[in-house]
């Protein structure tokens, strides 16, 4: 697989993670029960944007 291919696998996935993540926080708000597992959700959510955006930035690769 290549160099792209892989940041844009990291991309979604980190995508999917972020957006169960903020579902889970908002939800638990309103319940009154957010909790530090829910927030922490959004580290490696943020790491695989991260990794995602620098692998689709390099030059070359493929």
């Amino acid at each position: 697989m290549g160099r792209r291919a892989t940041g844009w696998l990291y991309g979604i996935a980190g995508a999917l993670i972020a957006g169960s993540a903020v579902l889970m926080i908002v939800w638990a708000w309103t319940r009154g029960e957010v909790t530090v597992m829910s927030v922490l959700l959004l580290v490696p959510a943020y790491l695989l944007l991260r990794a995602g955006r620098s692998r689709l930035s390099k030059r070359g690769g493929d």
